[in-house]
């Protein structure tokens, strides 16, 4: 999408309102992920019951269900995720939440001006989005890769903030949308963490060598690779 990123022909966002206590608030990463943790409560082995699935297995056991019963437990994930996401955003399911708001909701901040410094901090960046053939009477974003359907799309895109900013500044983010963009930028944070800690590990390591190299005596020092 890039720079030929157009605004989505939304509704104009509700009036600000205040946004529930930050207590009360779900971090950008359970955000992201409550359609998947509602679901993933309603997936359930019947041979070991209370014992947790894994992704895969739980995926396995969604594709052999029949439709009917896929549509059902996305129907009543849907429902139960409509309550937490009210509760913690203050916005119903068919309200566009504004950009203040969404922001911080987004980076899991309390101030829209840090909101925006560290929303601005992810940019730019490249997602790669998979879509996978399904049954038109599922509508739910998370797609699963049932038997008889092999085909997965992926597109990567890359976002420049000031294209993100013109995206939804003036006309907000739906349910869909903030939920999917929660997910991305907890994504993005996590992996930042990750390679922190890597390259804080890595200069660790050099200065405990260069450490011990400095305590050898002075004929082995010229040994000390």
């Amino acid at each position: 999408m890039g720079a030929n990123m157009m605004p989505p022909k939304h509704k104009a966002p509700q009036p600000l309102r205040r946004l529930p206590p930050k207590a009360e608030r779900l971090p950008p990463s359970d955000l992201g992920a409550l359609l998947e943790q509602a679901l993933t409560a309603m997936i359930v082995n019947p041979e070991y019951p209370g014992v947790p699935l894994d992704k895969e297995t739980r995926e396995k056991i969604f594709a052999t269900m029949p439709l009917e019963e896929q549509k059902r437990l996305l129907v009543k994930a849907g429902k139960e995720v409509e309550k937490i996401y009210t509760r913690a955003t203050g916005y119903q399911r068919q309200e566009h939440v504004p950009w203040n708001h969404a922001t911080q909701l987004l980076t899991g901040t309390v101030r829209p001006s840090t909101a925006d410094t560290r929303l601005h901090s992810y940019f730019p960046l490249t997602i790669e989005e998979r879509s996978v053939s399904r049954p038109p009477c599922l509508t739910s974003r998370l797609s699963f890769i049932s038997p008889g359907e092999p085909k997965v799309l992926r597109r990567k895109e890359t976002f420049s903030y000031s294209a993100f900013r013109d995206q939804y500044k003036t006309v907000g983010f739906t349910q869909a949308e903030l939920m999917k963009w929660a997910t991305v930028f907890s994504q993005v944070s996590t992996d930042r963490r990750t390679q922190a800690r890597r390259c804080n590990l890595t200069k660790a390591k050099h200065h405990q060598k260069k450490f011990k190299v400095s305590l050898a005596p002075p004929e082995m020092t010229s040994l000390t690779p």
